[in-house]
């Protein structure tokens, strides 16, 4: 009698997969400029380690960290000099603190889309995800007929589409997706009354694009009737891993209207609550305007110093 499930049991997990083989290559032989620079160089994970020491940027403490030293209270968990570490210690809001009436806060961006899957679709149905995807290719469009081939494909198939899923912008390219390609969406989202799952994690972090359009932006732009079906259909999935440089904190989030969708989630998320002193330390830190509106455009900068430093080292490898 087999004693672990089949999905426990199964070998083709991702983590057997060649991106995974890679990565494990890497862990034996990490680049490093000085002690290391025969090294292989991780070009597969997106993650911001943007530290100013890194890039040759003077020493501009506008990180978290930072602001935790100018804010030691906080991290003391203290409220006007007083402790709060036991009412935090106590308290479980699977909302979330403050509370949003569309908002869900889960452990992460991995977890917001898989409760998202949980409430929108059954065992054996399917979302359409464009390709390439991370890791993928940088000269990629969605097109209507790319749209209608992978719906037709998918019946063929006898399965059920119930929406499309797409990273917008691109994880880990960061490219973004423009008016036309929004409206694709939508209007496939509206002929075949299927939902859209837009997971916009890297939307604090454009640099380089002209300009960055959520899913609800360009819905709301269309002038769509409040009432209409499809704003029930829209769902919206973050982190502050990327943006904020905070993977370890895991906080992830699901905006929804629908109601029930939220409900839902809101019940699914005690399979992966975010602390509450993880979510004290953060409304302090977020609710300081000053320090998030300087730390997104430094972020910006340093991001886009990077790259482009990034791109003049590959060129002069002869890589282009």
């Amino acid at each position: 009698m087999q004693m672990l499930s089949k999905k426990a049991a199964c070998d083709s997990h991702g983590q057997d997969s060649s991106y995974f083989l890679g990565w494990q290559e890497y862990e034996k032989n990490p680049y490093h400029e000085v002690q290391n620079p025969n090294g292989i160089i991780q070009m597969g994970l997106a993650e911001n380690q943007n530290h100013p020491t890194l890039i040759n940027f003077p020493l501009i403490l506008l990180n978290a960290e930072s602001w935790l030293a100018d804010n030691p209270d906080v991290l003391g968990l203290k409220r006007d000099g007083k402790s709060v570490f036991k009412e935090l210690a106590l308290f479980q809001d699977y909302r979330g603190m403050p509370t949003f009436k569309n908002l869900v806060l889960v452990a992460g961006s991995t977890s917001a889309n898989e409760s998202l899957m949980f409430c929108l679709a059954e065992p054996g149905e399917a979302f359409l995800l464009p390709t390439p995807y991370y890791p993928g290719s940088n000269d990629f469009k969605i097109t209507g007929r790319a749209l209608e081939d992978a719906y037709e494909q998918a019946k063929k198939l006898n399965l059920n589409v119930k929406g499309v899923l797409v990273t917008n912008p691109s994880n880990p390219l960061g490219t973004t997706m423009d008016r036309d390609e929004l409206n694709l969406l939508i209007d496939f989202a509206i002929t075949k009354k299927i939902h859209i799952v837009s997971d916009e994690i890297y939307s604090g972090t454009v640099f380089d694009s002209t300009s960055f359009l959520s899913i609800i932006e360009a819905v709301t732009d269309r002038n769509i009737d409040d009432t209409h079906e499809l704003w029930n259909r829209i769902h919206m999935v973050y982190s502050l891993s990327k943006d904020l440089g905070l993977p370890g904190f895991r906080v992830g989030m699901i905006y929804s209207n629908d109601e029930t969708v939220v409900a839902a989630a809101t019940k699914m998320s005690s399979f992966g609550l975010v602390s509450s002193q993880t979510q004290f330390l953060l409304t302090n830190m977020l609710s300081d305007k000053k320090f998030t509106s300087k730390y997104i455009e430094e972020n910006r900068k340093r991001l886009k110093s990077r790259k482009e430093m990034l791109v003049s080292g590959l060129s002069g490898a002869g890589i282009e």
